[in-house]
């Protein structure tokens, strides 16, 4: 008795933590009416009809195997009744799910099968492919396969869905309770968007629920609800635990909600009946795989590198609510990318991390080129009762911008809400060639990619891109691409007498502050002088090795060495091209360098012959 009571305390508690999970603003309904209300499922279907799935390409079932009927093409075949009841009546006795025919189910048939055909099609095409993916789940948790067609009711298979009152994905779980059966939800995930990791928690969601009603209607009834609502209907039936008695208690949604579950149950299991038929998503139906980011990355990354439609990538990955996949060494996360791009994103994976749009790079040119600050942004906290309507107006923009400047999938916004409201770019103008540099053309070879290239001519990939307007990373075999070779003026030379005269002079200056008793008479040191001397293109100094010379002993024995000073943009190659017989082995052998890094104000020793 004492376990019993333990037990039922538990499943209070459970029961009150669920009733959080999806709070009702529907009002209890008089007992004495029945009307149906059909918002819920008109409001799920018109959010499919704006969906991103299908504003791309569609595709249709090939109907010539599936009219096994034989309707004409817009055919719309009447029903009676008669057969309403009769196929309902073979679907209750093969489910452990309680069908019954009555007019509401008739009125949720009908909506389906005459006034929303066409968006019913298309819940026949999202069927086919999340379907299989549901009853695999639901069958590893030994649960009825129909409560696949529970999706249905809440999303209309739309998985990135989202109710007024917040719930989210294809399950339609609220914040709390995704969190109670392990989804994660944060600023930039949200795993109530993902289709598997959602309907596992379904599952386990469904095994809990049963638990407490072992009644199929009921626990349909406390999913919509929440349990607590449900619990409360039952009290004012007087513990009754029939779904159809405690009905009239229930909040109005969830008075429809069996008899829409049965309608959907009906209509998407006799579509062909019907003459309704599956438009298919081309999104859903690329070929796919998977690949493992250990990175921050953008869609909009993975889009120009990859040479993949937006749309497409965002369509494939719902998880990811900013349009960013915020991965890193500890917490990697899993994309779905078309099957064609897997290998280019394995072999180009360093680069595309650190890739930036073509615009983004003409942007970054352009400001640097004028002084430019980075984009003004200013945000607007929203208030209780605000819409984006309200806001945009406020600010002069539009909803549209409002929606692409917050990546807002949707027009719910929720008070507290911190919004980006107006964003000043400056004006984007085509890049000019760098000052001081020799065209040249390279034609692309079997096998090249950017990054070979880069490397041959000593630039960046980003450069070859702005270079040409190339938007990603693909390049073709024949194709010419412009590359940018910097050259400085030619280095001034010292003739002998200037040379001497700067070195009497700067050896009379450190004699003097050295020792002024003794400068006249000392002997000059056998020593290295170096002057410096001011080019328009950069600083070199000019160094004469070994016993200082007169003008009258100038030999070849005597080596000339430059100073170079590394500026912006320099490379060991380009430092070569620029001096006489000086190779980019020359260079890092006498500054003793182990690779090609330099750095910006790093002095460089170069051999240079003698021609005087």
């Amino acid at each position: 008795m004492k376990l019993k009571c333990i037990f039922f305390l538990q499943l209070l508690v459970f029961t009150s933590f669920i009733a959080k999970a999806r709070p009702n603003t529907d009002s209890i309904k008089d007992p004495d009416t029945t009307d149906i209300n059909d918002d819920l499922i008109v409001s799920r279907l018109d959010d499919l009809a704006a969906s991103m799935l299908f504003k791309g390409k569609m595709f249709y079932a090939d109907t010539a195997s599936l009219n096994v009927f034989k309707y004409k093409p817009d055919e719309i075949p009447q029903f009676t009744e008669e057969k309403y009841k009769a196929s309902i009546k073979k679907m209750n006795i093969n489910s452990p799910f309680p069908y019954v025919y009555n007019e509401d189910v008739r009125k949720f048939i009908e909506l389906y099968v005459y006034k929303k055909r066409g968006l019913t099609s298309r819940l026949l095409g999202l069927a086919a492919y999340y379907f299989p993916l549901f009853e695999e789940t639901l069958d590893k948790y030994n649960l009825p396969l129909e409560l696949k067609y529970l999706a249905v009711i809440e999303s209309a298979l739309n998985p990135t869905a989202i109710s007024r009152a917040g719930a989210a994905g294809l399950w339609q779980f609220m914040f709390n309770t995704g969190k109670l059966y392990g989804l994660e939800v944060s600023s930039y995930v949200d795993d109530r968007y993902d289709p598997y990791k959602a309907t596992i928690a379904a599952c386990e969601h469904f095994v809990d629920l049963y638990k407490i009603y072992n009644d199929w209607a009921l626990v349909l009834a406390a999913y919509n609800a929440g349990a607590g609502n449900v619990n409360k209907a039952i009290r004012r039936a007087g513990g009754e635990m029939d779904y159809w008695t405690v009905r009239k208690y229930m909040p109005r949604e969830t008075q429809s909600y069996v008899p829409v579950f049965i309608a959907a149950s009906y209509v998407l299991s006799h579509a062909s009946e019907h003459n309704l038929y599956p438009v298919y998503p081309e999104y859903l139906y690329i070929k796919t795989d998977t690949i493992t980011v250990s990175e921050k990355i953008t869609f909009e990354q993975l889009s120009e590198a990859l040479n993949i439609p937006m749309d497409e990538i965002i369509s494939l990955n719902p998880t990811f609510k900013k349009y960013v996949v915020p991965a890193s060494l500890e917490k990697n996360y899993v994309v779905k990318l078309p099957y064609d791009k897997i290998g280019e994103f394995i072999a180009n994976e360093k680069e595309i991390y650190s890739f930036k749009t073509l615009e983004q790079l003409i942007k970054e040119d352009y400001m640097a080129r004028n002084n430019i600050k980075p984009v003004y942004t200013e945000s607007h906290t929203v208030r209780k009762g605000e819409s984006l309507g309200v806001i945009s107006r406020k600010y002069g923009c539009t909803i549209s911008e409002l929606q692409k400047w917050n990546r807002l999938k949707g027009t719910a916004i929720h008070p507290g809400q911190k919004l980006i409201v107006t964003q000043e770019k400056p004006e984007i103008i085509l890049p000019k060639p760098p000052q001081n540099t020799i065209k040249e053309f390279y034609t692309v070879e079997k096998n090249d990619n950017l990054r070979n290239i880069a490397q041959k001519y000593s630039c960046t990939v980003d450069n070859i891109r702005l270079w040409n307007s190339i938007k990603n990373l693909n390049i073709t075999p024949g194709q010419q691409l412009v590359i940018h070779i910097p050259v400085l003026e030619p280095v001034k030379e010292l003739n002998m007498l200037e040379t001497q005269a700067a070195i009497e002079q700067q050896i009379d200056t450190t004699l003097t502050l050295a020792s002024p008793v003794t400068a006249k008479t000392a002997e000059p040191p056998h020593t290295t002088v170096a002057v410096e001397v001011q080019t328009p293109a950069d600083t070199v100094h000019t160094e004469l090795a070994g016993q200082i010379p007169s003008p009258k002993s100038n030999t070849e024995n005597n080596p000339k060495y430059i100073y170079h000073t590394v500026q912006k943009g320099d490379t060991l190659w380009n430092i070569a091209q620029r001096y006489e017989s000086v190779t980019v082995e020359d260079i890092k052998k006498l500054n003793s360098l182990k690779d090609n890094n330099l750095r910006l104000g790093q002095k460089l020793k170069l051999p240079v012959k003698d021609k005087s």
